[in-house]
């Protein structure tokens, strides 16, 4: 029984898991870290090869819950590269902060408009822009002082924001020069703050409306003349519909909607839902496997149909190839080894002209670092199994001499076998869930790798290994 319960494993990895198919290769574009400061980013945009990220630094120690911890030192920073993120300098907009006040004190959402347009978004009703690359910038006041949650410019001038207000008079936010004005959008006043926006030609608006067991689109032609409302919870045919809450969304052309959020029905899990015709229907949503909590961000490659979407806790990303009508899952596997570095936050993501840019960080533990990570298609790389069930992975992949077996489950038996079903090594996987193996002796070609759930004993399969090379 367990032998073809083995090959049928086997078999379906085969039929569902394309072979020799360009996964992403992810390198440490940039780092921070020392014994005395914090490091947190919280989002990134590109606009070709000029990219901005930002986000804060502050003085060790940071407590999680902001108590009992002596009075902190903190700024809000500006990260800016000019060559797709290979490198990358410091920009002060002289902005200190401190994480005792209300609210999150961080940049939602930054936007590098062209290679000199920058704009970034904050609580408090911050705006910050620069127009000279970021070499300086300049406070705006768009006479709020509600957070901010969304905003996009479709040129260097014409611009949309939305907040968390409870007033009706500041939730929507446009503006025609810049910045230097803004002009309140009156008689739209959904229950839920907007989350996101988008601009998709003169007067056109998409804006997304959520919360727990909500989630509406508003689209509008003639500057919020006319607003068409549609609802994403409606659609989905689970009756709990509490359980759903949508973070952002991506448009698409015109009418491509694609919105992405948490599934909390159970353990929590990340949603993608996807409407082809402006809102009017949506499709079947995409319902991550359990370990994920939340697709959190998503970006679309500006020239194709590609997308990516980034999540929380662990180190994956969803891939679509198909402007978001299907969806597979990997895992981030850096050409170096990074143990001090816990991947557990995508907080943002952006496309450079070639290759794809993450940010990462673990959050506010003492004397932790944020990073900025590089994702660039491997041709030769394997694509690994997209269901992956304990965080296990595999690098590298191909491989030709050892092969790295990484699991959250310490002391357990891996297993691996070659494509007739043939056990070709066993053995455990150490206490801190690590393990090198060498397979130069075994012959070249394509295997599987298994470990063992701890629970039942059951092999759960990593993913499909090639081996090349001498």
């Amino acid at each position: 029984m367990y032998k073809r319960t083995l090959l049928f494993v086997i078999l379906s990895l085969l039929a569902i898991t394309p072979g020799a198919k360009a996964q992403y290769v992810w390198d440490v574009a940039q780092d921070w870290h020392d014994s005395t400061h914090t490091y947190y980013l919280t989002d990134i945009s590109c606009n070709g090869d000029n990219c901005s990220a930002g986000g804060w630094i502050g003085e060790y120690p940071i407590d999680y819950h902001f108590k009992q911890v002596p009075p902190q030192k903190c700024s809000m920073v500006i990260y800016h590269s000019i060559d797709g993120g290979i490198s990358w300098r410091v920009q002060d907009p002289h902005l200190p902060i401190s994480l005792r006040a209300p609210g999150n004190n961080y940049f939602s959402r930054i936007q590098q408009i062209d290679s000199l347009n920058v704009v970034a978004v904050g609580d408090t009703g911050l705006i910050i822009r620069s127009t000279d690359g970021g070499t300086t910038w300049v406070k705006q006041d768009a006479g709020t002082t509600a957070k901010i949650l969304g905003m996009e410019f479709s040129d260097p001038l014409n611009g949309i924001i939305t907040t968390n207000s409870d007033e009706p008079f500041d939730k929507i936010l446009l503006t025609s020069d810049g910045g230097k004005t803004w002009s309140p959008v009156i008689g739209v006043n959904p229950p839920n703050p907007f989350v996101d926006c988008h601009i998709s030609g003169k007067g056109k608006y998409t804006l997304l409306s959520s919360y727990w067991a909500s989630g509406y689109i508003y689209r509008t032609d003639d500057y919020f003349k006319t607003v068409q409302k549609s609802n994403l919870i409606d659609t989905l045919t689970d009756s709990n519909t509490w359980a759903r809450r949508f973070y952002g969304s991506v448009l698409l052309g015109t009418d491509t909607i694609i919105a992405y959020g948490s599934y909390s029905r159970g353990p929590d899990k990340g949603i993608i839902i996807r409407s082809t015709d402006g809102g009017k229907s949506w499709e079947k949503p995409y319902i991550s496997h359990w370990n994920i909590w939340a697709i959190f961000n998503m970006t679309p490659f500006p020239k194709g149909d590609t997308l990516f979407a980034g999540c929380v806790p662990y180190p994956s990303y969803f891939m679509s190839t198909d402007r978001g009508a299907s969806w597979n899952s990997d895992t981030i596997i850096c050409t170096k080894d990074y143990p001090e570095f816990p991947l557990n936050t995508n907080t943002g993501l952006a496309w450079t002209k070639d290759h794809v840019l993450g940010i990462f960080g673990p959050g506010f533990t003492p004397a932790s670092e944020g990073a900025i990570l590089r994702g660039i298609a491997a041709k030769s790389a394997v694509k690994e199994n997209g269901t992956l069930d304990y965080h296990q992975r595999i690098y590298p992949n191909p491989a030709s001499r050892t092969l790295h077996i990484v699991s959250i489950e310490g002391s357990t038996s891996y297993r691996i076998y070659d494509i007739l079903g043939r056990m070709a090594l066993t053995g455990k996987v150490l206490d801190h869930g690590t393990l090198s193996v060498d397979v130069s002796a075994l012959p070249r070609g394509m295997y599987f790798v298994f470990v063992d759930d701890l629970r039942d004993g059951h092999p759960v399969p990593v993913g499909k290994l090639m081996l090349i090379g001498d």
